[in-house]
């Protein structure tokens, strides 16, 4: 239920708050989902826990940069620091998928292994 309204809110309804406002209540709300993630652990399987953990953090991630660059100004164009920061992003991003591909090749193999013991 709180997976859903976190998503709710970070999708639905955060964009009807002032603008100057949205960043800041987007980490409050991802923050605080976060928090009950690591807490609750509320997957059957750690590996999900881990990936919904890991998940979580780069939203909470992406939220601090738009907060960042709302106060501070987007860096000018083809600067090193908007490179520096496109570069990070993606390394991010990357990372998350890569994680979310390992954890389910894991998942592949166990099933494999489950399937093979029946046999």
């Amino acid at each position: 239920m709180a997976d859903c309204l976190a998503k709710l809110f970070l999708s639905s309804l955060l964009p009807f708050l002032p603008a100057d406002s949205q960043m800041a209540a987007g980490l409050i709300v991802a923050g605080c989902y976060l928090l009950l993630v690591l807490l609750a652990a509320p997957y059957l399987r750690y590996r999900d826990d881990r990936m919904a953990q890991i998940a979580q953090t780069e939203v909470l991630l992406l939220l601090l940069m738009g907060l960042v660059i709302q106060q501070q100004g987007a860096p000018e164009p083809g600067s090193l620091a908007d490179v520096l920061l496109s570069v990070i992003l993606l390394a991010v991003s990357l990372a998350v998928l890569l994680v979310f591909v390992y954890h389910g090749l894991l998942r592949l193999k166990e099933r494999y292994r489950e399937n093979q013991w029946q046999k």
